[in-house]
């Protein structure tokens, strides 16, 4: 399992999305602490060009998509959905989809992949999801809850908007909701001249403390703009520091950003050193 956020920051005028990292088989069996679970899903809408093919790229977006629950249908939905919807088409003047569009879509991809994994695995093929993004239609950054519905039978995706806009609202899903929650109510208590990223900030205790043992591994965090969801890298502290002296990292998904370079810096040393 594990816990996610979304909410929508006035004072930066964007969107944010938090969840942590930790994916885990049962009590005590932790598989990473290193799980996506907060990706962009990339939307593009091509219409007739001069040439008469549909080669016109039209409209092109990225959503935020943050899950808690079966990794194995989240990331099979994600995959699925982001190829389908990176190749959308339509006449001349055709609106780009809205958010709700997009939120209903997924679901149904998500609707059929936990059909099928919960055929061998039950319930814990399930997951629920926050799509979420800025609205070309509405004007207006949204988010959804997309909501695995056992009864009545045949399983259903229940899709809900979350107005992001009402006082002290944030969305959240995942292992215990409700210890989140709590933890941004103190923040605003504790710190009531302080009330950006309380979201962030409350999860990151959560994490650091060990609260609950299904949520841990490190923070992944985005947002979204009028232009789209991006990941933003985290700067985190490396205990011990590393023999360079090296204390602090940046991180992506909890993956250090320095690990790419050092990678890089290795194989470019060895075609350097490669005798012609």
């Amino acid at each position: 399992m594990t816990l996610a956020a979304v909410w929508f920051e006035a004072a930066h005028c964007r969107a944010y999305g938090v969840a942590d990292t930790r994916i885990v088989r049962g009590p005590g069996n932790v598989l990473t602490e290193h799980g996506p679970k907060l990706l962009p899903v990339n939307i593009l809408c091509k219409q007739p060009g001069p040439s008469g093919f549909i080669d016109r790229a039209a409209y092109a977006t990225r959503v935020g998509f943050a899950y808690a629950g079966s990794t194995l249908a989240a990331l099979a939905t994600h995959a699925l959905a982001d190829t389908l919807l990176q190749n959308l088409a339509g006449p001349g003047g055709t609106p780009p989809p809205g958010v709700d569009n997009l939120a209903s879509s997924i679901g149904d991809v998500a609707c059929q992949y936990m059909r099928e994994v919960c055929q061998l695995s039950g319930a814990s093929g399930l997951f629920s999801a926050i799509v979420f993004g800025s609205c070309p239609n509405a004007k207006k950054f949204r988010a959804f809850t997309l909501t695995p519905m056992l009864d009545p039978s045949p399983m259903r995706v229940l899709v809900t908007e979350h107005d992001l806009y009402a006082p002290e609202a944030f969305v959240v899903i995942g292992s215990c909701p409700e210890l989140l929650r709590e933890r941004v109510s103190a923040l605003r208590k504790a710190h009531p001249d302080y009330l950006i990223e309380l979201p962030r900030r409350a999860l990151q205790y959560i994490v650091s403390e060990g609260a609950d043992e299904r949520v841990g591994g490190a923070l992944q965090y985005g947002q979204v703009t009028e232009l789209g969801f991006s990941p933003i890298s985290l700067m985190v502290p490396i205990n011990p520091p590393r023999d360079s002296g090296r204390n602090a990292a940046l991180t992506v998904l909890a993956l250090q950003l320095l690990f790419c370079f050092e990678v890089r810096s290795l194989s470019e040393r060895l075609v350097s050193s490669t005798p012609e």
